[in-house]
Parts: structure tokens; C-alpha cells; sequence
């Protein structure tokens, strides 16, 4: 390797087996510790920026310590504590680990985030426009805040290079999923196609579970964490208390609370499921999770997954186009409630939503069908009722 000096500060040499130029400097931490710090390039002006670059950020104070944690460390770090303490469960935890290997694999994954720059990483960000949706892009925009959050409180920097008017969270190529639901005629062919299949015996009951999330909007984790005892036909109401997630191993188990705190409601058994629920009651078997659905064969709760299976090859066979699983049930009913003009803030209590704008955002397009009647309305009212 060969070396040239710097001012006596550091020296720039190649480093053959990295096939990189590199340099090392020595620097006083505001504390008064002395500390070595390393930079790495493809040319010797690369390196020479870097270093510059650090050199001005510790003159502003900006660089409290040199750590050489990644934003990716300290996410994991994070969610680990969280997860141990309890404040986050499995199925949290696993969605967070999820988002942290999106950044664990990007070109910003193994840098220092002390070294972080504004280019580089609104290269990432940008990256991302291709690759995924908005959703996902939201997640990680968040993750990468809160690991700048969780630098400036560790006291790795004094700054949040995120606050920068100069990073901006892209917007996806790909279109958000518009929302999908059976019109009238395709909901009748659904079930006739279900009156065709038998339930048997110790086999999953997804015909019960596809007519409850039809008739009632429940989320399809929610109907497989359902007991008997939140079947409450006195009352004519289901309780709503839990759900199912994926463990650490991805595996469908029984979670503590809801998706969302609004998601803990009653939601009224109308007509066309009394019959329903009482043959699911009927047909119970005890099982160590008191699930009124259960998968027998494997001894544990049912997984949305295998609900999603179900209802594709279902549809398949009935001659039904779906593109977003047996979610469009959900979708299917809460279509049927806005046609039947139920009030959005009823259907928002049904469905579970936390906010009313969750719901008119969702179906937004159904609502604006309905404009013609509306106005419609508004006209026989003011006929009736104004003097012309």
C-alpha cells in the first residue's frame, strides 16, 4: 500500500485489498478525548471531502461522540427494548423488524449514521419510489426519524439531520390499492358458490367465517380470535375484544388487544347471521384456545393466510376476478352500508375505524356515487319544506 501524508494530520494511503482509498485521523471529542477516525473512497478527493466534511460538523458541535452505529442499531436496539418490557407484542415487533431489514439492506444500511449525509440518504429515500408503496415508504421515512431521534438522545449527535428541509419523503411510482368490493351480482354468485361447499368435521369452518365478515365488516383476524362467549345472541350483538397475529415465528397465534383501540366494539348480528352463529355454536369443539374457529389438524388458531387461500380458490371456482384476499368481504359489506345509506359515522363504529376520516378516505369512491340521490334528496326536502 502506498501512503502520502496530509498536514501531518492523518495519512491517505490505498488500501490494495479493499481496492479502496483511505485515511486516519486523529481528533479531540469535546470532552477532551482523544480518538482515531476513519474514511474510505474511491479517489483521494472523495476521502479528502469526507474528512473535511467531519471536520466541519465537529467545529459546529455537531458530532458529540463517534460511535459507529448505524441508524440500523439503533432501531434494533430500540425495538428490542421495546419488545422486552412489553410495550410492543409479536406481531408489533416482527412488523418493525420488517421495516429495519428494508434499511438494514439499502446502501445507507452499514454507514456510521454520524457519516449520513443529506445526499446520501435522500438518495435512499428516493430508492425507494420504485420499489414500494407509500405505505411502506411511510414506515420507513418514521424508522429513519425516530433512528435520528434516538442518535441525538444517546448524544451521538446534537442534531436531527432529518428536521432538514432538504429531505423530503418521496411519493411511490406504483398507485396506492384502490379498495375492492363484490358488486350486488358478483356478492350473489360468492354465495352461491359457498352453499356449494360442505363443512365437515374437524375441518376448518371458512364458510361460517367468510358469511360473518360479509354480514358483520369484522376483520377476519378478529373472527378467528372470536370465543363462544363473544357471541352474544340474547343481546343480538358480537364482541369484539381480540385478534390473531403472527408470533416471532410468523406463526398465527392469539393476541392481547385489537389492531386499534377503536377496534374493541360490539357490532350488532343482523338477520342474516342469527342462523349462522348458532350453527357455529352448535358445532364448537373445546380446544385450549377456546376458538370458535380452530385448525384441528395443526392444534392452533387459524391464520388470515389460510383464509386468503381459501378465498382465492373459491373465487376461482366461482368464476370471480379478486386482487386483495378475502379482505374484500370487509370492503363487500361496508359498500352494502353505504348504499343502504347507513350514516358514515355509524359504519365507522362497525367497522372498528379510529377515525371517521379512515372511513370516508377508504370509500370515498362509494360515497361519491351516491351524490345523484343525494341531491335528489336535498331537492324533495326543500320542495316540500321552502317556499319557492
Amino acid at each position: 500500500m502506498s501512503k502520502n501524508n496530509t498536514n501531518g494530520n492523518g495519512s491517505l494511503y490505498f488500501d490494495e485489498k479493499r481496492n479502496k482509498w483511505r485515511l486516519q485521523i486523529s481528533y479531540t471529542t469535546p470532552s477532551g478525548e482523544i480518538k482515531r477516525k476513519s474514511f474510505s473512497g474511491n479517489s483521494k478527493t472523495e476521502v479528502r471531502n469526507k474528512k473535511k466534511q467531519f471536520e466541519r460538523e465537529l467545529a459546529l458541535g455537531r458530532i458529540t461522540d463517534t460511535s459507529n452505529c448505524t441508524a440500523v442499531d439503533l432501531l434494533k436496539e430500540s425495538a428490542d427494548y421495546d419488545y422486552k418490557i412489553g410495550e410492543i407484542k409479536e406481531a408489533a415487533y416482527t412488523r418493525r423488524i420488517y421495516t429495519i431489514k428494508i434499511l438494514e439492506q439499502s446502501s445507507i444500511g452499514s454507514i456510521p449514521i454520524t457519516n449520513l449525509s443529506e445526499a446520501r440518504i435522500n438518495d435512499f429515500l428516493l430508492s425507494l419510489k420504485s420499489k414500494y408503496s407509500n405505505s411502506v415508504i411511510n414506515k420507513v421515512y418514521s424508522a429513519l426519524s425516530k433512528a435520528y431521534k434516538l442518535a441525538v438522545n444517546k448524544r451521538i449527535l446534537t442534531y436531527n439531520l432529518m428536521d432538514s428541509p432538504f429531505i423530503k419523503k418521496p411519493k411511490a411510482d406504483r398507485q396506492d390499492k384502490k379498495i375492492h368490493a363484490f358488486t350486488c351480482e358478483e356478492q350473489n354468485i360468492f354465495l352461491e358458490a359457498l352453499k356449494k361447499k360442505r363443512y365437515r368435521a374437524k375441518n376448518i369452518d371458512y364458510n361460517s367465517m367468510f358469511l360473518i365478515e360479509l354480514f358483520s365488516g369484522l376483520r377476519m383476524g378478529e373472527i378467528c380470535a372470536l370465543t363462544p362467549d363473544d357471541i352474544d345472541l340474547d343481546n343480538q350483538v358480537i364482541h369484539v375484544r381480540n385478534t390473531i397475529t403472527r408470533g416471532l415465528d410468523y406463526k398465527a397465534t392469539v393476541g392481547s388487544k385489537t389492531k386499534t383501540p377503536r377496534g374493541v366494539r360490539d357490532v350488532p348480528i343482523n338477520n342474516y347471521l342469527v342462523d349462522v352463529l348458532k350453527t357455529v355454536l352448535d358445532n364448537y369443539v373445546e380446544n385450549e384456545d377456546n376458538l370458535l374457529f380452530y385448525n384441528e389438524n395443526m392444534k392452533r388458531p387459524v391464520s388470515t393466510q389460510q383464509t386468503n387461500d381459501y378465498f382465492h380458490r373459491l373465487c376461482k371456482s366461482a368464476g370471480l376476478q379478486t386482487t386483495g384476499g378475502q379482505h374484500t368481504l370487509r370492503h363487500t359489506f361496508a359498500t352494502r352500508c353505504i348504499e343502504a345509506d347507513i350514516p358514515p359515522e355509524v359504519i365507522m363504529t362497525w367497522l372498528g375505524h379510529t377515525d371517521i376520516s379512515i372511513t370516508i378516505n377508504t370509500y370515498c369512491d362509494v360515497f361519491a356515487k351516491r351524490q345523484n340521490k343525494a341531491i335528489d334528496m336535498f331537492s324533495a326536502y326543500c320542495n316540500e319544506n321552502l317556499i319557492a
